[in-house]
């Protein structure tokens, strides 16, 4: 897998932690169980899942975008 497709899967993968952290969060607040030891450990392996996806994601990004302006820049020279 190559870095490109690689970042893009990064980012996938904090888009759906994301959208899963808020709903758990709003299923928490709803069965009044939000201050629970379990719901917290939860919460913050997703958010340190979060974090880390998020920071490589964009990290790979920006290297390969990087490069794709690079190519770009070389391909006009010729």
């Amino acid at each position: 897998m190559n870095e490109k497709m690689q970042s893009r899967l990064y980012l996938l993968t904090f888009l759906a932690c994301d959208i899963w952290l808020i709903q758990s969060i709003i299923s928490f607040v709803h069965d009044g169980t939000i201050m629970h030891w379990s719901s917290l450990i939860f919460i913050a392996c997703i958010a340190i899942v979060i974090c880390y996806t998020g920071y490589q994601g964009w990290t790979l990004y920006t290297k390969t975008r990087e490069s794709d302006e690079d190519d770009n820049d070389n391909s006009d020279e010729e």
